[in-house]
């Protein structure tokens, strides 16, 4: 995918309808904070993530995990690559040169 494309990720996870399936996201297996990255979208009916113009930084392993409180399942990583430019803005401070 490029940079500024959207894609959904669905997790197709169910359980007995007596029971509450809790349902997590990872990303490069860390629990995604969905209100400190608000261009990733997980919708809670279909259990789907959404990343929402996507930039070279969502390039990682997506996983789907969960658990009714009995049992506890995690799907298969679904790598997303995500290719665009980087692009370096560099200031001029004025002091005619610059250190890296």
């Amino acid at each position: 995918m490029n940079v500024g494309d959207e894609v959904v990720l669905q997790c197709a996870a169910e359980t007995d309808p007596y029971e509450t399936l809790t349902v997590e996201w990872r990303r490069d297996g860390i629990a995604i904070d969905f209100q400190r990255s608000s261009h990733l979208l997980f919708d809670v009916e279909n259990k789907s993530l959404t990343i929402r113009s996507a930039a070279v930084v969502d390039t990682a392993e997506y996983t789907c995990h969960a658990g009714n409180g009995l049992d506890e399942v995690q799907s298969a990583p679904a790598t997303v690559t995500v290719r665009g430019t980087v692009l370096l803005s560099l200031l001029d401070t004025g002091s005619g040169s610059a250190a890296f």
